[in-house]
């Protein structure tokens, strides 16, 4: 590297004077640089043309086909009773449809309330004293009843209560609280107190009573708490201890085995330590294929089967232990009004009856969905949906426009002159705000009056009222179904409209609601390969948009390609620009390291002739 001397000697500024030669020797540069962010620039609008387009030929792409048009829909003659749905490209028809029997699952109940007691009675363990007095302020007036697992306070009114009295008092606030006819207060011979849970047999809720903080249960004579049927989250050691179990369950054995029932032949292991709750969930998520619950209104265990159909069932067998005869749902326990076998349903449509296993079943392309037995025929229409068809049409203009107005607004914009790209050192001297709009100045104008985008507009326009052959002739162009060219109004014409749809969308809903297959065709009709013209609309729209976006891929690449591509048009020139630059800037360092040799000569003999002087001057002195 060349030194570079400052003018000590001169006293010039050397580094000014190489700078200011230096831009004239950039200026060739400068402009070589120039036209590589033109070529950038022209590139990158190039691809975002390009993305406009693919998104216009694959919705064009989406709607080509026939079966894009044979969209259907279904109506039902009573929705109470069956209902339909219908699968894409399904043929219009008229079914009729008689429910006659509906498929059901296999059930299996308990034999009888599994709790020991037959009726939720909580009976007092002595006779009341002649005289019983409540005080709130003896925190003796208060205690909690919980009524089919709603659990709510009972608050006495203070005052001293004969047997009788207590009984009425004790009733009208339960009635209050609950609901008359839920809770029956009651008092014996030898006046003690019950609480019976009201019903019908064997359908009474649970009951049980809490004395909270207080002390009014033991003043009632009754224990600190009674309950009369199991609570599916306590163990089974603990219903067992409570005596709560119409039949006892058999505690685990002591050699440590599990206890198993089987349900459809799947093994279901417990131990007296799980809860009724446990119990069921692992039966429900096993492969079973049953669901189990408790109603502790009936008090019974309920299972059904997941599936519905004739050849479900539920068999129940215990292994080790005694759950089932516990829960009364063993084979001693079944009889007819426990156990209901599964049941095809039985339909018969057009005439023509079949046994099916669900009641959701697909039959030519129509799903029908059984809901209710009846012995009226009702009717399913599957016919074409022209409001789905409307829509896909109207979608479509609108991107057609909005493609074709980006188009036309880049092919007619023209060329703001006196703005070319930026140098780096233009860049530095300009805010982010003033170099953005200079760049869209830059850019304005580069695709104007492109080949091959004016080819692209032309076709499309021509495309408006071009003739479809083989479709009807009232229907067989676009414009004698609603959608023609924007046309030329009193305020002008712009060329951004120019070759846009202009959708009358009566005129549209008449043609489908006339022939829907005639439009269909208008739009998807194939008869030829090699001859898009023999084609419908939007085949036609589907090559030429190919063919415009493979046009612009050989210019500038793909959008999601690198960046630069040297087997395009563009990326070749850029990639040559990129040479020449490098070239130039290697040309450019020898060039000013030249003129910093020069002026460092100049200083070394200019020092060298101070340094003579200095001497002459001395010699002579």
């Amino acid at each position: 590297m060349v030194m570079r001397i400052t003018g000590m000697a001169s006293g010039m500024d050397i580094d000014s004077i190489v700078k200011d030669l230096m831009k004239a020797e950039r200026m060739p540069l400068d402009k070589i640089k120039q036209k590589k962010s033109l070529v950038e620039f022209k590139m990158d609008m190039y691809r975002e043309m390009n993305t406009k387009l693919i998104t216009l030929r694959d919705k064009v792409n989406s709607l080509r086909y026939s079966a894009s048009f044979s969209q259907t829909k279904t109506t039902s003659g009573n929705e109470a009773i069956v209902s339909a749905t219908v699968a894409p490209g399904t043929a219009a028809a008229s079914h009729n449809v008689i429910v006659e029997k509906l498929a059901k699952g296999a059930s299996r109940t308990s034999g009888g309330s599994i709790s020991s007691a037959s009726a939720p009675t909580i009976a007092g363990n002595d006779s009341l004293d002649a005289t019983t007095t409540i005080n709130g302020a003896d925190r003796n007036n208060q205690f909690f009843v919980t009524l089919n697992g709603v659990k709510r306070s009972i608050t006495l009114d203070n005052g001293d209560y004969t047997p009788a009295q207590l009984q009425q008092q004790l009733q009208t606030k339960l009635n209050q609280t609950f609901g008359a006819n839920k809770v029956s207060v009651d008092l014996d011979a030898s006046d003690q107190l019950s609480f019976t849970a009201l019903g019908s047999p064997g359908h009474e809720p649970s009951l049980s009573v809490d004395e909270g903080n207080g002390a009014l249960v033991g003043k009632l004579k009754m224990a600190d708490k009674s309950a009369t049927k199991i609570n599916p989250d306590m163990t089974l050691d603990q219903l067992n201890a409570q005596g709560l179990l119409g039949n006892a369950f058999v505690p685990d054995a002591t050699d440590g085995t599990k206890n198993e029932i089987k349900i459809n032949g799947i093994s279901i292991q417990y131990s007296s330590s799980d809860s009724l709750r446990t119990i069921m969930g692992r039966i429900n998520n096993s492969a079973a294929g049953v669901t189990a619950s408790y109603d502790s209104v009936s008090d019974k265990l309920m299972m059904t089967t997941k599936l519905t159909g004739q050849s479900q069932k539920i068999e129940v067998e215990d292994v080790k232990g005694n759950l089932a005869a516990a829960l009364k749902i063993d084979n001693a326990s079944m009889t007819s009004a426990t156990y209901s076998e599964g049941q095809d349903a039985k339909v018969t449509i057009d005439s023509v009856t079949s046994y099916r296993d669900s009641n959701s079943f697909t039959l030519d392309g129509v799903t029908y969905n059984l809901k209710k037995e009846s012995t009226e025929s009702v009717a399913i229409n599957v016919t074409q949906d022209t409001d789905a068809i409307f829509n896909s049409i109207k979608e479509f203009v609108n991107a057609y426009n909005e493609t074709v107005g980006y188009l036309n607004g880049k092919i007619s914009e023209r060329k703001a002159y006196g703005y070319n790209p930026l140098t780096a050192e233009q860049r530095e001297d300009m805010s982010d705000t003033d170099e953005a709009n200079w760049d869209k100045l830059v850019k304005q104008g580069l695709l104007h009056y492109d080949p091959t985008l004016r080819s692209a507009s032309t076709e499309l326009r021509k495309m408006l009222s071009s003739l479809v052959p083989g479709v009807s002739e009232a229907f067989n162009s676009l414009s004698k179904i609603g959608l023609s060219s924007v046309k030329y109004t009193k305020s002008g014409y712009t060329v951004e409209t120019s070759g846009m749809i202009e959708l009358d969308e009566n005129k549209l809903k008449e043609a489908l609601s006339q022939d829907p297959d005639s439009v269909m065709q208008t739009f998807t009709r194939f008869a030829s390969a090699k001859d898009s013209t023999q084609n419908g609309i939007f085949h036609q729209m589907y090559d030429k948009l190919n063919t415009t976006i493979t046009g612009l891929v050989t210019k500038a690449g793909r959008t999601s390609g690198s960046y630069v591509d040297v087997t395009t048009e563009l990326g070749l020139q850029d990639s040559k620009l990129a040479t020449q630059i490098s070239q130039w800037e290697s040309r450019l360092t020898s060039k000013e390291n030249l003129y910093y040799k020069q002026f460092s000569a100049m200083e070394k003999a200019l020092a060298n002739s101070n340094s003579q002087m200095q001497a002459l001057m001395q010699f002579s002195g």
